[in-house]
Order: structure tokens, then C-alpha cells, then sequence
């Protein structure tokens, strides 16, 4: 039986797109699956009493050159957004519209969209181009909307305190960063 690799993530995240660029390959290696789990970032934060980091002066002074570092380092097209952090809440109610397996495809569209294409992705219009605009009108459906709090709500009750953050069964890796150990267990419990 495979492995599985529950993947929380938020769009507004630039740290979260390169986990992206690294997962797919990850999993392979480790013949693991991805369930891709949409969450709002800013309602995770409000739940559990967190703050974004770029409220701490010295880390937003930081976090740009940081950015810009990791996305050179593996080879990532790199765009700061005008706007940062941007609302994600649309684009996220929206891939909690899509079926589970159309989920990782068109979060990609939607990373590259927002940090390597220079596209607004708080629009609809844009979302409309990227999803369909079925899926735009969808995520204004309660239930949508329900899921995405749920999903939410469902890190912060497993612990989790930011994204990107992976499990597998309980065991909880946070950041881009520690992707390594995250396929270093894999290996080890197969």
C-alpha cells in the first residue's frame, strides 16, 4: 500500500509554490501519494492565535531577498506580486470546487499564475481563465465555502501552524525546507 502525503496549502504562499516544484519528484521516489489539501493561511492563523511573518519588521526585511534566493536556487521563475500578501480566498474556495484529482494540476496553474506570470489571481476573471468559470461561480456555494473551513480547521486540530506543512499518518513536516526529511522518513518506514 502506498504511502500517504497529506500536502496543506494556501496559493499566497511563495514558500509553498517551490514545495510544489519538489513534491511531485518526492513522491515518486518514494512511490507515495499526494492528497492535495486546500486551506485558507490567514483563517488558520486567526484560529489557532498565529501571525503571518511578515508582521515581524526583520522578517518581512528578509523575506523578499529569501524568496528571491530559493526561487533562483531551484530554477524558478520568480514574480513578487504588487500586492503581498494577496487574498487567496477565492482561488482557494475554488479548488476546493474541483474534483480531488484535478486539484494538484490546477493549484500549479494557479502558483505559476501568481508568482511567475505576473497574473492577479484574486481576480475571477483570471481564476475564470485558469479553472473555467463554472468553478469560479461554484465557489460561492456554501458548501465549498464549508470545505475550505474544514480543511482549515482540520491542520490546526492536527497542529499545524502554517503552510506549506505534510503528513503522513501523524507524523508532521513543516516548511519547503524540510522536505528532505520528509522523504527521509518516507524511506526509512517503507
Amino acid at each position: 500500500m502506498k504511502p500517504i502525503i497529506d500536502f496543506y496549502f494556501d496559493v499566497v504562499s511563495p514558500y509553498t509554490y517551490i514545495a510544489t516544484q519538489q513534491l511531485p519528484a518526492l513522491a515518486e521516489r518514494c512511490g507515495a501519494e499526494v492528497r492535495w489539501r486546500p486551506v485558507l493561511v490567514g483563517g488558520l492563523f486567526k484560529l489557532i492565535g498565529n501571525t503571518a511573518p511578515l508582521t515581524l519588521p526583520a522578517r518581512a526585511k528578509n523575506n523578499y531577498k529569501d524568496m528571491q534566493r530559493l526561487m533562483a536556487y531551484y530554477g524558478i521563475e520568480f514574480y513578487m506580486p504588487k500586492i503581498f500578501p494577496f487574498s487567496s480566498l477565492l482561488a482557494m474556495r475554488c479548488l476546493c470546487a474541483l474534483p480531488a484529482e484535478q486539484i494538484a494540476n490546477k493549484a500549479e496553474q494557479i502558483f505559476i499564475a501568481a508568482w511567475s506570470k505576473k497574473q492577479d489571481v484574486t481576480q475571477a476573471e483570471v481564476l475564470s481563465q485558469l479553472l473555467g468559470a463554472d468553478i469560479v461561480a461554484q465557489a460561492e456555494q456554501e458548501t465549498i465555502k464549508e470545505k475550505l473551513k474544514h480543511n482549515t480547521a482540520e491542520l490546526a486540530q492536527r497542529g499545524g501552524f502554517g503552510v506549506p506543512t505534510f503528513f503522513v499518518g501523524e507524523e508532521m513536516f513543516f516548511g519547503q525546507d524540510r522536505l528532505f526529511l520528509l522523504e527521509d522518513y518516507l524511506k526509512r518506514s517503507a
